[in-house]
């Protein structure tokens, strides 16, 4: 499933007409009718029904237009609520849509913005009403929703009827991102592809159930624009790889695992070697075939006690980068996943530095203070970005606007932006994690993974996704694959553990329960008994 942001949609439109031949007219009178035709078949006993259509100038008026003709033709009862002079300024294909379904002689109600009469009129037509249709803004729409019109989709909002959202809900952005007000539909009948902005948050709990309506656009477009995929059950099916019976543990790689600090009580810096346990749990639960932890040694002993199928290693010392470098050697380690509990000093700047530069290592998986040391290091971010090695980065959103060097807010309400600048800035595969995670490549091939569950909103969430990456990167995965995948993974076991435990409870541990089931559903595989 693709989803496309606001310049997609612009360049399929002008690409689908001067390619292809298909004229926006054409596309709107598909939209128009096709929608139509879904509330035939969708919306129960669709013909005793009363439908108010809001139609504001331009594109997504058209459409609303094209389906008030559609509702006409079949002698349903409706009111279409012009609001303001939709006739004069729209463009050339909108007006002529307005024009035809005037000529129909509708009942309308002509709005002019600012008259109280109307608007009364406005309120006994929602009051009366069975079916709302939303057309006033489209994908075109950014900003505010000011007075006069903040007040009709407020008076929509309150209506208590079936609101139906062509194309987008009005107000929200088609790119995802902050707004004051929007309709809150109960369908969104979205054109060609899903957009970004009704599967994000917050415009996600405005969209309701979003159907995609075909409107004959050619899909040898696919081929010639980057459009977003989202990750689906199927996609991840797609992806799994199952294991030949005949096999082995080196078969499925070597993953060393560094960080889990010891703390300096005397300081105030705590011990965090809770966070390894988590990532190393996880990674052998995804099939990783050896997992080494490497940890502060005054925490060796607990970690090892609770990690037994690992095998542990020691940091800490002023030999330690070298004793790593040997570990690496000897063992023949070529993936890495540094930072979970790591800290942040100097020998930690050392270690992740040899790690960039080792020869052996060829995956790298960088997480929580492995990034924070590269925010403060621009010469470890130099380094990273000139590497020819599969690198993955792990940031959520205060990780990447420490990266980019900006505020929070910037990153979380541009995440489509936001993606592609951390690719730019560090040349590696990145996933930005949120309650929606996007995923991109060197050559920005985005994904999307809209999958979890506010149980994940905890320490150690990240360890365990960092954890399955890492697995499934060491186990012969490539790195976008690793990370559609494991992000996958993690949303559905979250999702389980709010299922069967609600949305408070569940722990790091309840979620590394779950791994196997959703690993199993994805395989198609019943277990022996």
């Amino acid at each position: 499933m693709y989803i496309a942001g606001k310049e997609d949609i612009y360049y399929i439109d002008e690409t689908s007409e001067k390619k292809y031949g298909i004229p926006t007219a054409t596309l709107m009178e598909n939209a128009g009718k096709n929608s139509f035709l879904w509330i035939k078949k969708n919306i129960s006993d669709y013909r005793q029904k009363y439908y108010v259509v809001f139609c504001a100038h331009g594109n997504n008026g058209g459409d609303g237009a094209v389906l008030a003709r559609y509702l006409a033709s079949e002698k349903i009862n409706f009111t279409v609520v012009l609001l303001g002079d939709v006739t004069g300024k729209s463009k050339e294909v909108a007006r002529s849509n307005f024009l035809k379904l005037i000529e129909l002689k509708p009942n309308i109600v002509e709005w002019d913005l600012s008259d109280e009469k109307t608007f009364s009129r406005i309120r006994e037509c929602l009051k009366k009403c069975d079916v709302v249709i939303d057309a006033i803004f489209g994908i075109g729409f950014s900003g505010e929703i000011f007075q006069p019109f903040a007040r009709v989709v407020e008076e929509i909002n309150k209506s208590c009827k079936t609101v139906i959202s062509l194309d987008i809900p009005s107000g929200v952005p088609a790119n995802g991102g902050k707004f004051n007000l929007a309709v809150k539909a109960d369908y969104t009948l979205t054109f060609g592809f899903t957009k970004f902005g009704m599967i994000d948050y917050p415009g996600a709990n405005f969209a309701g159930k979003v159907e995609v309506i075909d409107i004959g656009i050619p899909g040898e477009i696919l081929n010639e624009r980057k459009l977003a995929r989202l990750i689906t059950d199927e996609y991840a099916k797609s992806l799994y790889k199952k294991r030949e019976r005949d096999s082995h543990k080196g078969k499925y790689g070597h993953l060393l695992i560094i960080g889990g600090y010891g703390g300096d009580f005397k300081c105030g810096i705590k011990a965090m070697c809770g966070s390894v346990v988590l990532a190393g749990l996880a990674a052998m639960k995804v099939g990783v075939g050896l997992t080494t932890v490497a940890v502060s040694e005054s925490v060796l002993n607990p970690v090892q006690a609770l990690i037994p199928e690992a095998m542990t290693f020691g940091w800490g010392s002023n030999y330690s980068v070298k004793n790593i470098k040997k570990l690496i050697e000897n063992n023949l380690i070529r993936t890495v996943l540094i930072g979970n509990g790591f800290s942040k000093g100097r020998l930690q700047s050392r270690i992740l530095e040899m790690v960039l530069e080792h020869p052996i290592v060829n995956k790298i998986v960088i997480d929580a203070d492995g990034l924070n040391i590269i925010v403060e290091n621009r010469k470890l971010l130099e380094k990273l970005a000139l590497s020819t090695k599969d690198i993955i980065l792990t940031p959520h959103i205060g990780e990447a606007a420490r990266l980019l060097r900006l505020h929070p807010d910037e990153v979380k309400y541009n995440k489509l932006e936001a993606v592609k600048k951390l690719v730019s800035l560090t040349n590696q595969t990145v996933i930005l994690k949120d309650s929606v995670s996007l995923i991109s490549d060197r050559s920005f091939n985005i994904f999307i993974n809209d999958r979890g569950s506010v149980v994940l909103a905890k320490g150690g969430s990240g360890d365990i996704l960092a954890g399955i990456v890492a697995g499934l990167f060491a186990s012969g995965y490539d790195s976008i694959s690793s990370l559609c995948l494991g992000s996958y993974i993690l949303g559905v076991a979250g999702e389980m553990c709010e299922s069967e435990m609600g949305e408070v409870s569940p722990l790091g541990r309840d979620i590394l329960q779950k791994i196997p089931e959703v690993i199993k559903s994805i395989s198609k595989q019943e277990l022996k008994q």
